[in-house]
């Protein structure tokens, strides 16, 4: 019996947890990334429809919000997809499976690349709207997504090159992490690549949107507001955009929590050439940092819906609809079903009368 077991733990069918130490914290890791790509999706598809459906939300700020909806909500659906992609089954039973996982890691990244970009465009946006120039109307919205997009996937094209990539439910671990390298880079363009991916999706947009914002604040904060009714309509326009500004302005403290320290820790790990990934045990404090920056893709989600209450009278509309048509549909499958056991009733008593 002990052969057998043995047998089974080298063929990497059963996982020694005497000798694997982060079982339970890998389990905690796994299902924490499972209901963060779960709030993710139910939270910004419910963003999308309240925006979709509500006519006050057509504007250039709530379209650039839809896009950074589409993102998040992409960026729930990769996660899931990494678990599979990036599967040690996978990764050995397919040709291609560490280039598909890659792909995946590529495409997770971009999301959040969009996201960003997304945040600073709205930034830029709500400046120029209330500062610069409050009664021209822009129609570049498309573009600016178009190029969010374009933007963020070249960004994240050197992870084909050379990067490290995430392997779920290993022979022995239930994650650990891969070096993925198709060329060789020296440690000098690894740095400079670090340091310019910090710049790009945290440094320059975190330094625009805050310069954005605090001259909004100050501004709004100092300029007088007329009671008359004549101005009552510019009145609650201006209290409107403030209270969008102060929602947005969250956004960007989230967004700074949640990506900050885990820049932070990559420019440590390229410049002291200390690379755990070779390690056999993850620090579990990066664990935690790797999942505190994709969580915020459902953070944004969740302030909306705190924060703004069309988004809340949206969603319970949303969801007493979803309510009727579920009760609807119950009730007509009742009724079918008993008119079909009515229908094979009297089938019967036709058949016992013959």
């Amino acid at each position: 019996m002990e052969n057998n077991v043995t047998e089974l733990l080298e063929n990497g069918v059963l996982i020694n947890q005497s000798s694997y130490n982060f079982y339970t914290r890998d389990v905690i890791f796994i299902t924490g990334l499972n209901l963060t790509a779960l709030v993710a999706v139910i939270g910004n598809y419910l963003i999308l429809n309240v925006i979709s459906n509500d006519v006050q939300m057509k504007s250039k700020t709530f379209s650039l919000m839809a896009n950074m909806a589409v993102s998040d909500l992409m960026a729930g659906l990769f996660i899931w997809c990494e678990m599979f992609f990036c599967s040690s089954y996978f990764m050995e039973h397919f040709v291609y499976g560490e280039y598909v996982c890659a792909v995946n890691q590529m495409s997770l990244l971009t999301t959040y690349f969009v996201s960003t970009f997304t945040l600073t465009a709205i930034a830029v946006d709500r400046h120029r709207g209330i500062i610069v120039s409050p009664l021209h109307q822009s129609n570049k919205t498309v573009a600016i997504k178009l190029l969010s997009w374009i933007f963020g996937a070249i960004l994240n094209l050197p992870i084909m090159t050379a990067n490290s990539i995430p392997e779920f439910f290993g022979h022995k671990e239930l994650l650990t992490f891969r070096v993925f390298y198709k060329t060789s880079l020296n440690q000098t363009i690894i740095r400079i690549r670090g340091i310019f991916v910090f710049m790009c999706q945290f440094g320059v947009p975190l330094i625009i949107t805050s310069f954005c914002y605090i001259r909004i604040v100050l501004i709004l904060k100092n300029r007088k507001l007329i009671g008359h009714h004549e101005n009552q309509r510019r009145v609650e326009f201006q209290k409107r955009n403030y209270r969008i500004v102060k929602m947005l302005i969250l956004v960007l403290i989230c967004f700074t929590l949640a990506w900050f320290p885990i820049h932070l820790s990559h420019i440590y790990v390229i410049f002291t050439s200390t690379v755990f990934i070779d390690e056999p045990e993850i620090p579990s404090a990066f664990l935690f940092l790797y999942w505190l920056a994709l969580s915020s893709c459902f953070f944004n989600s969740l302030i909306y819906f705190w924060y703004y209450k069309e988004f809340r009278q949206q969603i319970k509309k949303t969801m007493s609809s979803i309510s009727v048509k579920s009760f609807t549909f119950s009730l007509k499958s009742r009724s079918s079903s008993k008119s079909s056991n009515c229908k094979h009733d009297v089938k019967q008593n036709a058949e016992v009368n013959i």
